[in-house]
């Protein structure tokens, strides 16, 4: 993988996780339960789906 695409990917996670990390979510587990609800297009990767708590992993990196 290159360097655009592992910059492209991490764009990405970080606008999932933006809202959580400027404090714009009033509970951080319905927020992940709702993203992980979705279908996402991902650089690179296509069509994924994640669950919470792969998404709340993206927190700590």
């Amino acid at each position: 993988m290159d360097e655009k695409v592992r910059e492209s990917v991490a764009l990405f996670r970080y606008g999932i996780i933006a809202p959580i990390l400027n404090d714009q979510v009033t509970s951080q587990k319905d927020y992940l339960a709702e993203i992980a609800s979705k279908k996402h297009q991902v650089p690179h990767y296509g069509l994924k789906e994640y669950t919470p708590k792969a998404i709340a992993t993206w927190l700590l990196a």
